[in-house]
């Protein structure tokens, strides 16, 4: 394991989109950041690993002449350009170019930010450890910004905090409800289904069996045996089957001997042919 300790003008915790979007943000602005996700991709839940879709002000098309401008919309473009099908995993890389474009932008994938050292001036560094390369690094700065999207900064330093949905009247927001309660973000099951047609009636049947051969007379061989057309009478008049002749030992010769025809056969011997 190694330690270090880096040192930025501000320390951005969570690769999701806000968190991205901060640090493109911080970055034009000439300062050194910091951009600690504990993912191996950028974009959160939207990225490959989630795959659940960025809508934004749009609503799922219901705002029809809205939509997302900023930082945001430059990646929204920027995808419809590279990636006109959607694909999941271009939209990381259209998010991953996004931030190594900035040059002020430091980027520690799969680093879990775990300690926070915070007094009564705030917090001055974090600790998080880098799975893979097992670095444990501290991140100093004189400002953090929480992206975690679940306030994972703040709740490790002390601060306080609440659960749920304000009420529309403490903060003058207008999609907010009527009374706070204690309402937050569930769980979702995000799957992708394809069609890939029925299988047809003909696909479906079963492939034709082939019938076993008719038993052998007793004591004579199962395997097939071959034998030449029989000499001075027509081979396609003839039917082959298993001769019954009985040797004088009491047992069949199991030969091929015509049923039909001109020529008939004896047994070579009293030993039943293999």
């Amino acid at each position: 394991m190694r330690e270090e300790t880096v040192s930025h003008d501000i320390t951005v915790v969570g690769g999701g989109l806000a968190g991205v979007c901060a640090a493109v943000a911080a970055a034009r602005l000439g300062r050194t950041v910091a951009l600690v996700g504990n993912r191996p991709v950028l974009g959160g839940n939207s990225s490959s690993e989630v795959r659940v879709w960025v809508c934004g002000a749009t609503g799922h098309g219901k705002n029809h002449h809205a939509r997302e401008g900023g930082i945001m919309g430059e990646l929204l473009v920027e995808n419809q350009y590279r990636n006109p099908l959607g694909n999941p995993y271009l939209w990381d890389t259209t998010v991953l170019d996004a931030v190594r474009a900035e040059p002020g932008i430091s980027l520690y994938l799969n680093t879990d930010v775990r300690l926070v050292d915070a007094g009564e001036s705030g917090i001055s560094s974090v600790t998080g450890w880098m799975m893979g390369s097992e670095r444990l690094i501290t991140f100093e700065s004189p400002l953090f910004l929480d992206c975690t999207g679940d306030g994972l900064v703040g709740h490790l330093a002390g601060a306080r905090y609440r659960i749920g949905r304000e009420g529309r009247a403490e903060y003058g927001e207008p999609w907010a409800p009527d009374e706070p309660d204690d309402i937050t973000l569930g769980s979702t099951l995000l799957f992708y289904t394809k069609d890939a047609g029925s299988r047809s009636a003909t696909s479906r049947r079963a492939s034709p069996r082939t019938s076993p051969p008719p038993p052998s007379p007793s004591g004579a061989s199962s395997r097939p045996v071959t034998t030449a057309a029989p000499t001075g009478g027509s081979s396609s008049a003839a039917s082959w089957t298993p001769c019954t002749t009985t040797t004088a030992s009491g047992t069949s010769c199991g030969r091929s001997c015509t049923a039909s025809g001109t020529t008939s056969r004896t047994p070579a011997s009293s030993t039943p042919t293999r």
